[in-house]
């Protein structure tokens, strides 16, 4: 018997048949209602965490702050989120100068200009540095600041 899968891909879906025989497991999320106002949503999850200090709590004025996002080929609503964490970070008192957004590439090219509008949202391009993490370069990760996670790194793996 077979069993028909709808998948997203890209703006649509794609329909794949398999032979039930060859489904382990089909796995779905549980049903959760659509948040009515996304932002206000994240605008609590930001003062309100499980498990962590409120995100004015972490950051103090003039530190400078990395926001790690996703790349085009994943869009998760960072459009949508990140104006939130900005003014958040803002209010903290961090000033746009000091925020840094870094796509994660992973092994994927550098974004377009116009990809990270798609992204970030075109405000936010306009008000914080926005740059395509590349992981062949070592000089870029250290160009960051030296984010913890690479200052212990053998850099001879890295080449």
């Amino acid at each position: 018997m077979m069993k028909t899968f709808s998948l997203p891909f890209g703006k649509g879906t794609q329909t794949v048949s398999l032979d039930e025989a060859h489904v382990l497991y089909d796995l779905h999320g549980n049903p959760v209602d659509a948040v009515a106002d996304e932002q206000d949503a994240i605008r609590q999850a930001l003062r309100h965490p499980i498990g962590s200090a409120p995100l004015k709590d972490v950051v103090q004025a003039g530190d400078t702050v990395a926001i790690i996002v996703s790349d085009i080929t994943r869009l998760v609503h960072t459009a949508q989120m990140l104006p939130v964490i900005v003014d958040e970070l803002n209010q903290a008192g961090v000033r746009d100068e000091q925020i840094t957004v870094v796509t994660a590439q992973g092994t994927h090219r550098a974004h377009t200009p116009e990809e990270d509008v798609i992204v970030c949202g075109e405000d936010m391009v306009k008000r914080v540095k926005v740059v395509s993490h590349d992981c062949r370069d070592i000089l870029f990760r250290r160009g960051l600041g030296g984010i913890a996670a690479d200052q212990n790194r053998d850099d001879d793996a890295w080449q």
